[in-house]
């Protein structure tokens, strides 16, 4: 088993809350400001993870993209998933299967700008 930060081996299966994750919405806002920080926060499952930034060179945009971003990583890893496991039969189906895998692409960067919304 890895440690928090440590690679895991292909037959270890993944540790994190299974998918959706949502960005919390505090007093009709995405984001808030304490100590220093910007803070948000995800509802993962029973979960709930507090995002922080620096307000040093940070604004709320930057921290709404990346609480965007982590608030779709469950959905970005279960496609990238498929996509690693999908089986080719033949020289034929090529085309087809990475026209697929583009179009997944093309979804899960979509939600990277409106997960949680």
């Amino acid at each position: 088993m890895p440690d928090n930060f440590g690679r895991m081996t292909s037959d270890e299966a993944p540790q994190h809350t299974p998918g959706p994750w949502t960005i919390c919405n505090h007093a009709g806002t995405n984001s808030g400001h304490y100590d220093g920080y910007l803070k948000s926060d995800i509802r993962a499952g029973a979960d709930l993870i507090h995002i922080r930034q620096s307000v040093a060179g940070n604004t709320f945009p930057r921290l709404a993209a990346n609480v965007r971003l982590i608030a779709a990583a469950p959905s970005m890893y279960d496609a990238l998933w498929a996509i690693a496991n999908m089986q080719v039969q033949e020289e034929t189906d090529k085309g087809e299967v990475l026209a697929l895998c583009m179009s997944i692409a093309r979804i899960e960067l979509e939600k990277c700008s409106t997960a949680g919304k």
